[in-house]
């Protein structure tokens, strides 16, 4: 643990043991160890803690969900004897991100009807729902569905298996995600869910923004905001630098 985050947790740790007997019931106080994440192009990833305190008859469940996107998985077939793109499935308003944490097994927390209501669960999230209106291959739904949870688990984007959450004096519990360094932008929503007897009796959130900073945030804020002039820019600076390839190749 950090310096940083080691300060914040200890400070956070005395403020939850003088507010816990306020918070005897089912009521949750959680916080984070950072409230911003700054992305330069320097940036390696980072570790965020998630903490607080509940009652000590609790189950807890915490999700991190990033913002949303659209992604498209295809599939290679092989047609005389070369692999090319046959089928696809498009996939939209899926996290960029999620990450999950419980102090026990989801299915020892509560039922599969309750984890699906309360889209806790990466494969929850990711339903029929998600495919384009334009798809109609369900059929192949799963398979294609199971591919893009591992590619994203491979970038590291995706947890599909539950961390593990320490819990300290039966009241205080504390968990910690990475978040890589290929990570959108944007805001990410932390949810802490407590249920007692596979019952959900309390659920509270917050958030955490990751922004870009430096010249790679200027560029960036400028491709959206004048993407016609980038443009233009971008082939200005393609041509210039063909023209001097060019003269420095015919001078050689």
């Amino acid at each position: 643990m950090n310096r940083p985050i080691f300060t914040k947790f200890s400070i956070a740790l005395i403020m939850l043991f003088l507010l816990a007997p306020h918070a005897y019931g089912t009521e949750l106080i959680i916080d984070s160890s950072t409230n911003e994440v700054k992305v330069s192009s320097s940036f390696i990833g980072t570790d965020v803690m998630v903490f607080g305190t509940a009652n000590d008859k609790d189950d807890i469940i915490v999700v991190i969900t990033g913002p949303t996107e659209t992604a498209i998985v295809r599939k290679k077939g092989r047609v005389s004897g070369i692999w090319i793109n046959k089928e696809k499935l498009e996939f939209r308003g899926i996290p960029g991100f999620y990450a999950i944490a419980s102090t026990r097994p989801l299915s020892e927390i509560t039922e599969t009807d309750e984890l699906k209501k309360q889209k806790i669960g990466i494969h929850n999230v990711i339903t029929t729902a998600s495919l384009n209106s334009k798809d109609k291959n369900i059929k192949t739904f799963k398979s294609f569905k199971d591919a893009l949870v591992r590619g994203q688990k491979t970038k590291g984007l995706y947890l599909d298996m539950p961390l593990a959450i320490d819990v300290v004096s039966k009241r205080l519990f504390k968990t910690t995600f990475h978040f890589p360094n290929n990570m959108t932008t944007g805001i990410y929503t932390v949810k802490v869910f407590a249920f007692q007897k596979k019952r959900l009796v309390s659920m509270v959130s917050k958030t955490i923004s990751v922004e870009k900073i430096g010249i790679g945030a200027d560029v960036f804020k400028f491709a959206k905001e004048q993407s016609a002039l980038y443009g233009l820019l971008a082939i200005l600076i393609a041509v210039l630098s063909g023209w001097i390839a060019s003269v420095i190749f015919r001078k050689i």
